[in-house]
């Protein structure tokens, strides 16, 4: 009989959480084509979708499992916009991840960016928000990077502090 390697929850969740928020903090922070961009857009739409969820519920699973109560804030915007149509922009993390993981309307938000903030030929569009409703909440706004932001400022330290001998990468 071959003895298979017993993984943790928690570690696993960590490493999946982790590499779901770099992927949000880049889907978050990058203008992508206005002109022709609708391949783009349909396969950015796809990964943003399924980043989301996989993030919301490892996260969960981190926070649940190691019984972390803090109220994290989604305050840290790589883009500054405001909700539109009288809707709500979440600002607490918990929310955020229960309205993700709740859905049962699901949506990616694409907005214009201003002219001139993206060197992109015809105009440039970046992922702002996740449109969520669920059957216990309304529509609400959830800012894409401010959800990754969140992550690696707020939740990560808390899960586990950072080490004065390893700062950071830079190549």
């Amino acid at each position: 009989m071959v003895a298979v390697p017993t993984v943790d929850i928690n570690d696993f969740a960590l490493l999946q959480a982790e590499a779901a928020a770099a992927r949000l903090w880049a889907f978050g922070s990058a203008p992508f084509p206005l002109a022709n961009g609708a391949i783009i857009q349909g396969h950015i739409e796809q990964a943003v979708t399924d980043t989301a969820i996989a993030f919301a519920i490892h996260v969960r699973r981190l926070l649940d499992n190691r019984k972390i109560r803090t109220q994290f804030t989604l305050d840290e915007p790589f883009w500054h916009w405001s909700a539109k149509g009288g809707l709500t922009k979440v600002t607490q993390l918990r929310d955020a991840l229960n309205r993700i993981v709740h859905a049962t309307d699901f949506k990616v938000g694409f907005e214009r960016l201003p002219d001139g903030t993206a060197k992109i030929e015809g105009g440039a569009i970046s992922v702002l928000y996740l449109k969520t409703k669920t059957d216990q909440r309304e529509d609400a706004l959830i800012d894409v990077f401010a959800l990754a932001s969140c992550f690696f400022h707020q939740v990560l330290p808390a899960l586990r502090p950072p080490s004065a001998t390893n700062p950071g990468v830079v190549h």
